[in-house]
């Protein structure tokens, strides 16, 4: 019985999650908003959202200005280990990753962050929209990710694409994360 017990408060805690940053400007109303992203150095590698790699996994949402208006953008943040010298870089202007969903469609995301090019680990935000997308279509696809579940995460770099296959007790796990924004968003 106490085996049971233990078993279940482990199997819980994977799916806890957390606001990390919750902030809204009183003069702007801009609000930044972003989930706990645990960070390879201090994280235990068990805590992977991935069966063949290093990966953690952020959601978050930010207004940033644009022409005097605030315009909201819904983010996911990745920290992913990689050791590999030969995958290049995450480039700001052609860095992307493709969320392959259970239902069969996918959600191409573009790089907002700075590039990155480090030959151990990446560190990247992306925005849920592909670049020529508009802000309606991010939207949509972050309610989407409320509902349905995140299978595969492809990571497409200068060099190389990197297919992860996200482990199946942590694809809840990355909805919670949406839903999270959302409620905090709500607030």
């Amino acid at each position: 019985m106490n085996k049971l017990i233990f078993t279940l408060l482990v199997s819980a805690s994977c799916f806890a999650q957390k606001i990390d940053v919750s902030v809204k400007d009183s003069i702007t109303g801009a609000r930044t908003i972003f989930t706990e992203l645990p960070k390879a150095v201090s994280a235990d590698e068990s805590e992977t959202i991935v069966n063949n790699g290093v990966v953690f996994f952020s959601a978050g949402y930010q207004d940033v200005k644009v022409k005097d208006a605030l315009k909201g953008l819904y983010l996911v943040s990745l920290n992913i280990v990689h050791r590999d010298k030969r995958v290049g870089c995450l480039k700001q202007e052609s860095g992307k990753v493709v969320l392959v969903l259970e239902d069969g469609s996918e959600i191409t995301c573009s790089q907002v962050s700075a590039t990155d090019c480090d030959p151990v680990g990446f560190m990247s935000d992306f925005i849920l929209v592909q670049k020529d997308g508009n802000e309606a279509d991010m939207k949509a696809n972050f309610l989407k990710l409320q509902t349905v579940l995140i299978k595969k995460i492809r990571v497409i770099t200068s060099e190389t694409t990197i297919p992860f296959v996200v482990k199946q007790q942590a694809r809840l796990q990355l909805r919670e994360h949406f839903k999270l924004v959302a409620a905090e968003l709500a607030k």
